[in-house]
């Protein structure tokens, strides 16, 4: 099993309000992973991201299905190349973040006021686990989301 630099995270939103979701994503050893293959530690294949109600009668259904996630190019939700991290927007820590995908109100999902969210991403990602060889396999990580109402 592949790990994450977090394995869940909180938010607090406003009902209308998009979800920025950043993180660093590493390998066992703590490498960072890449889209490209720039990072010695194997490529991401594709990630997709769940979104469930926790407030809802059936908080173990996804609202939007498997919905995948654009990971290439310029565009997509890992940076590549031998830039590693980028910091914009990110107070953690001076070392930065990998992964960057948003969630959109209204497109994704509807956030209700007053309820629970829980965001799972699934990262497919090829590495293997060093010294073993073994495959490193799904990357996973949650975000619950709190929703306050009106924005």
């Amino acid at each position: 099993m592949g790990l994450a630099a977090i394995n869940s995270a909180r938010a607090i939103i406003f009902e209308g309000q998009d979800l920025i979701v950043k993180a660093r994503v590493v390998n066992d050893a703590g490498t960072r992973i890449s889209e490209d293959g720039a990072s010695s530690t194997g490529t991401v294949s594709a990630a997709s991201f769940y979104v469930y109600d926790l407030n809802s009668s059936t908080p173990d259904t996804a609202l939007n299905g498997t919905t995948a996630i654009d990971i290439a190019g310029a565009g997509g939700t890992f940076t590549t190349g031998a830039e590693g991290y980028l910091t914009t927007g990110w107070d953690k820590d001076g070392t930065g973040y990998n992964f960057a995908h948003t969630v959109v109100d209204g497109t994704d999902v509807t956030w209700l006021g007053g309820h629970r969210y829980r965001i799972d991403y699934v990262i497919a990602h090829n590495g293997t686990i060093s010294p073993s060889g073994a495959s490193e396999g799904d990357i996973r990580f949650s975000v619950e989301v709190h929703v306050k109402a009106g924005y």
